[in-house]
């Protein structure tokens, strides 16, 4: 059962995952957002969503920060764009 802190940490995270993480063996729908109960967008072919997948500026996650409602995209440019 995840802590409160947990909770509210995971309740305001980004609900992104990657259908390919090197460093997230299993997946992170399955090792964090079934068991705190998550919602999240796949982001194909995204790796680790850092600067050697193609990720700095991210247009779609500066969306989600001002609004919560909204979906992630992959940025524009990367694989799974």
């Amino acid at each position: 059962m995840p802590s409160c802190a947990t909770s509210r940490a995971a309740s305001t995270s980004p609900p992104a995952r990657k259908d390919d993480d090197p460093y997230c063996e299993g997946g992170a729908a399955e090792r964090y957002g079934r068991p705190l109960g998550l919602d999240s967008d796949v982001i194909t072919g995204g790796a680790h969503l850092d600067l050697d997948a193609g990720y700095g500026s991210w247009p779609s996650i500066l969306d989600w920060c001002l609004d919560p409602t909204v979906r992630l995209s992959p940025r524009p440019g990367t694989p799974g764009e």
